[in-house]
Parts: C-alpha cells; structure tokens; sequence
C-alpha cells in the first residue's frame, strides 16, 4: 500500500463518522503536523517510507472442502460461563504455568465440564447453529474438555467456539473453531492482556506475530465469520481493515476475559457505525455484559449482566444481512462524496 492510498482509506473512515467541521480543521491541522515530523525522520534516516499495514486479513473457505452451501438462515448463541465463589475467578480457578501463561487447575475442570454440558444442551434446545463461549473458559489444553467440544459439534451439527486458551507448545492464546467434522480453523490474539492472579501482576507472554498480525475471515455454511479475541478489538487499525474487508464480513465473534466492558461498548458502539456485520461480544460471566450487537434500525439490544451465567441467542437472516448492507455502502459513498465537495 502507498503512502496516498493509506491516506485515502484513513480519510474516508474519519469522515464516515460524520465529523464536525471543527473537528475537521483539527484533525487536519494535527496530522500535518505529524506527517512532517514522520517524513523529516524518514529523511534523516534514509529509511523506507512505505506504509505497511499493521493487520493482514486472510481469507479462507471451507464451503469447498465440505461440500455445504451456505444457510439463508440460522441462530447464533453465547454461553457467558465462569464465575468464582468468593470474587477472585483467576486465583480460584486458574494457576500461572510456564512463564506468563495460565492453565485451569485440575479441581476446576469437572466443574467447567458440567457447565459446557450444561450450555451445549440448552442451546441445542434453543436450535444455536453456531455456539460462542469466553475467552480463557475453557482450556482446550485438557483433553477430556477438547474431546467433549469436539463431540458436542459432532453430535449436534453445531459450530462452536470455545473462547480461546493458552496452548503451551507454542505459547500462544488461540482460538479454535470446531465443527461436525473437526477444527475448521483457529486465530491467535495479536494483543496480550495484564494478568492478575495470586497476589502477581504481569503481561500475558504469548507469542505474536512479527510482520503483520494476521486475522481470519473464514467463509462457511453461516456467512464469513472472523474471531477477534479480546483487546484485539479495540485496536482501531484491525477495526479499519474489517471496515474495508473485500468480501466483507459478516459475523465478528469477540470472546473476551475482561473487567473493562465499558470500553468494549465504545469499541463495539464505534464498530456499528462503520462495520455492517453482527458483533457477538462472548465475556467471562464473572464481569459480564456479554452482548449482541446488530446493525438492523429495528434491533433488540440482548445482553447477560456480570455475576450471572446463561444464554442469550440471535437469528440471522444472511440474505438480509447483506442486502441492507449494499444499501448502508450506497449511502455512505454518497455521503463521502458530498463531504469531500464540501
């Protein structure tokens, strides 16, 4: 990507979110300043000035290799599941292992087994085609909990995402999508959290990319699906290239482990206004306010509060999806227009 065609796509996606003209003339004022300063560097240094994108989108299908074709219509489900005794979920249920990284203590893992059982039924009684649960709820490290997801997709023709988990081997917080017939394919988080756990504050050591941070937007039987995990969605950079995916996508699954949902509101409120998809917010039950949030005029906000575990579920019409989403682009083109003529 060249220097204008990076000041091109950032442009349109400020302007998209209908500015003021003072805000404008700031905006301005301030990245010229900031151009200068990064070019008379580049100068000095005799480094390359190409812009390279921070994130790269993948796109990938699945459609081929099963043979299925993709549903008009279906039900997408979060199971908000994890939640302490006594107000501390990570010192309770959890242990640091290796450096950085953390596990499910044994005597935690009969306990999640009965509550993803216990999930799984209840959405294959609400008819959920495809299943979310939070990030870090389910260590896939242990066995007995990666056969039981693998056999509850199996047996219930379901999709399901169990969060994510710290896989040791690699040491990186991956996310695998499951399916009937396997792991259909898994993302990794770009952005490692702060970790407090018995009485000891540190970084998440995960592992990460070192060119561009790489996320998928796989194309299945339920629409072009990407998995953002946590913190990963509050970069705005990822949330520009999702905004200029071609295809675009539409269903973004967020599993997260987090007290700060306030601002996963303001990323996910921010996103409406620029990504016409459905946004599946999947949080720990312990701080809550899981949410669905959709891009219809006509939406019913659904949301589970901290402190409670259970089940909330939204219909997909896909043909809808898109085709109020052509309307949204056609209308935002015209409004793009008309503010550069201005």
């Amino acid at each position: 990507m060249n220097h204008f065609q990076y000041q091109q796509k950032k442009w349109k996606s400020v302007l998209e979110t209908n500015p003021s003209k003072q805000e404008m003339i700031d905006m301005t004022n301030l990245n010229e300043l900031l151009e200068r300063m990064v070019q008379k560097t580049v100068e000095t240094l005799g480094i390359d000035s190409t812009i390279k994108p921070k994130y790269e989108l993948i796109h990938k299908s699945i459609l081929s290799q099963d043979g299925k074709t993709e549903r008009n219509n279906f039900r997408v489900g979060i199971a908000q599941i994890g939640l302490s005794n006594k107000g501390d979920i990570l010192s309770e249920h959890y242990e640091e292992y290796g450096e950085g990284l953390i596990r499910l203590k044994d005597e935690s893992i009969q306990h999640v087994k009965l509550k993803v059982k216990e999930m799984v039924n209840r959405a294959q009684i609400e008819k959920v085609n495809v299943l979310i649960f939070p990030e870090m709820s389910i260590d896939l490290m242990n066995k007995e909990l990666a056969d039981d997801i693998q056999e509850f997709a199996r047996k219930y023709e379901m999709v399901v995402i169990p969060g994510s988990f710290h896989e040791q081997n690699s040491k990186r917080n991956l996310s695998r999508v499951f399916g009937p017939e396997g792991v259909l394919w898994e993302q990794e988080k770009h952005i490692p959290a702060i970790i407090h756990i018995d009485g000891k504050r540190f970084i998440e050591k995960i592992e990460t990319c070192r060119g561009p941070k790489k996320s998928i937007i796989c194309n299945t039987e339920y629409g072009r699906i990407a998995v953002i995990i946590c913190r990963d969605f509050l970069d705005m950079d990822l949330r520009v290239e999702l905004k200029n995916s071609d295809p675009p996508v539409d269903i973004i699954i967020n599993p997260a482990f987090t007290p700060v949902t306030a601002d996963f509101k303001a990323a996910h409120f921010d996103a409406r206004r620029s990504i016409y998809s459905y946004c599946f917010f999947a949080n720990i039950a312990e701080f809550g306010d899981s949410l669905i949030y959709s891009p219809e005029k006509d939406r019913v906000e659904r949301t589970l509060p901290a402190g409670e575990e259970g089940l909330i579920v939204k219909d997909v019409n896909l043909f809808q999806l898109r085709s109020e989403r052509k309307k949204w682009e056609i209308q935002n083109q015209k409004s793009f227009i008309q503010s550069t003529r201005n």
